[in-house]
C-alpha cells in the first residue's frame, strides 16, 4: 500500500470515528435528559384574569400546549389601558394590589379595598363579541389588540386610581397573540409559535417557596421580607432552594404526566418591591436580588433585555414554563425534573 493509500485510510476511519463518537455522545445526552426525579411538590395554583390585579387561586389548573386556563378563566386575558392606550400596571399604579378580586364563575368580582363599589366582569369571551371598539396597544414592544370592555369598568377604574377615562380591554380569539420570550443559547429571543396573550414574558410563571426562604435571609431589613405574592406566579412550589434554575423539563403529578419545557427565567422588575397590603414601594427584595442573582456566566444574554441596556442589572428570580402537551395540574402533586447538563457531564 502506498503512502497516498494510507493518508486515504486513517482519513476514512478518522471520519468513522468522529461519526461513532458523535452517535455516543447523541445517545449519552438523550439518556441523560430523559431521566427525571423528584424534585419538589405543588403548593398553590393561581390564574391572574386581569393583569396588574390579584389572583383567583385554585385547586387545580388545566394546560394545553399553549396556556394554562381553568374552565373559561384565562390568565391575562383582561388589560387596563390609559386614555392614550398605553398599558397600565403597577409599576405605575402600585395601588391596584389592592383591589379584592373574586370569582362568582362565570363573572369575576372586582370590589375597592374599604368595599365602597365593585363590578362583575364576565370572563365568558362570547360576551364580548359584539364589542365594536377594537383599542390597539403594546406590551413589551409587541403590537397587540383588545376590545373595550364597556363603560362601567371604564368609570369603575377611573374612579379608583383617579385618573381618566381608563379603559379594561378583553383579548379574544379575533386578536392576534403575542410571541413568547425565551433563553437559547446564551441570547434572549421570541418564539411566535409559543402564543401569550397581555403576560409580559411568557406562559406560565414558577416561584419555588424555599428560594423566597434563602431571599429573605438576605433581606436585612425585618420590614421588608417578602412572599410567593411579590413575585405574581402561577405555581407555586416547593423544592430545593432555586433548583428551579436548572430545570429543563419538568412533570407535575407522576413521571409518566405530560412534559413542561422551561423557557427562561424570570427578569425581577419593581413590581416585586410593591408591599402588597399596603400598595406602596419598598427598597427590597431588588437590594438583595441585584446582590445575590445578578445574571453571571450562561446567564450573561439576559442583561440585554428590554429596557436593561446596561442602565442596571436586572436579577434573576423564578423561571416560565411551556406545557408541550395537555392535562391537568392539582395542589400537593409531586414534581419531577430533568435537570440541565454542563459540558462533559458523561466523563
Amino acid at each position: 500500500m502506498n503512502p497516498n493509500e494510507n493518508v486515504i485510510k486513517s482519513v476514512i476511519l478518522s471520519g468513522f470515528g468522529l461519526i461513532g463518537v458523535t452517535i455516543i455522545v447523541n445517545q449519552l445526552m438523550k439518556k441523560r435528559l430523559k431521566q427525571f426525579k423528584k424534585v419538589g411538590i405543588v403548593k398553590k395554583l393561581f390564574i391572574y384574569p386581569i393583569k396588574s390585579l390579584k389572583p383567583i387561586q385554585l385547586d387545580s389548573l388545566d394546560y394545553n400546549d399553549q396556556q394554562i386556563y381553568w374552565k373559561s378563566l384565562l390568565d391575562r386575558a383582561f388589560m387596563l389601558v390609559n386614555r392614550k392606550n398605553v398599558m397600565i400596571t403597577q409599576r405605575q399604579e402600585p395601588s391596584l394590589v389592592k383591589l379584592i378580586v373574586e370569582l362568582d364563575y362565570p363573572y369575576l368580582i372586582v370590589t375597592r379595598p374599604d368595599g365602597s363599589d365593585s363590578i362583575r366582569i364576565s370572563i365568558l369571551e362570547d360576551d364580548y363579541q359584539n364589542n365594536e371598539e377594537i383599542i390597539e396597544t403594546n406590551v413589551w414592544g409587541d403590537d397587540v389588540c383588545g376590545v373595550n370592555c364597556g363603560s362601567e369598568f371604564s368609570q369603575f377604574f377611573s374612579n379608583y386610581l383617579d385618573k381618566p377615562e381608563i379603559r379594561l380591554i378583553r383579548f379574544t380569539n379575533k386578536q392576534k397573540h403575542r410571541p413568547s420570550q425565551l433563553y437559547r443559547d446564551g441570547q434572549l429571543d421570541k418564539d411566535a409559535k409559543i402564543k401569550i396573550m397581555y403576560q409580559d414574558t411568557a406562559t406560565c410563571h414558577i416561584i419555588n417557596t424555599k428560594s423566597v426562604d434563602t431571599l429573605n435571609e438576605w433581606i436585612e431589613n425585618a420590614d421588608e421580607k417578602v412572599t410567593y405574592v411579590n413575585f405574581r406566579p402561577n405555581i407555586v412550589v416547593e423544592s430545593d432552594s432555586f433548583d428551579e434554575d436548572n430545570w429543563e423539563k419538568i412533570k407535575m403529578g407522576s413521571e409518566q404526566s405530560a412534559e413542561w419545557q422551561q423557557l427562561l427565567k424570570c427578569i425581577r422588575c419593581r413590581i416585586t418591591t410593591i408591599n402588597p397590603d399596603k400598595g406602596t414601594f419598598m427598597k427590597e427584595p431588588l437590594i438583595s436580588l441585584k446582590k445575590y442573582r445578578s445574571p453571571a456566566k450562561e446567564d450573561i444574554g439576559y442583561m440585554d433585555a428590554p429596557g436593561v441596556h446596561g442602565k442596571f442589572i436586572a436579577p434573576l428570580m423564578g423561571v416560565f414554563f411551556k406545557p408541550e402537551s395537555s392535562g391537568t395540574i392539582k395542589i400537593d402533586q409531586e414534581i419531577w425534573a430533568s435537570h440541565k447538563h454542563g459540558s462533559f457531564w458523561f466523563l
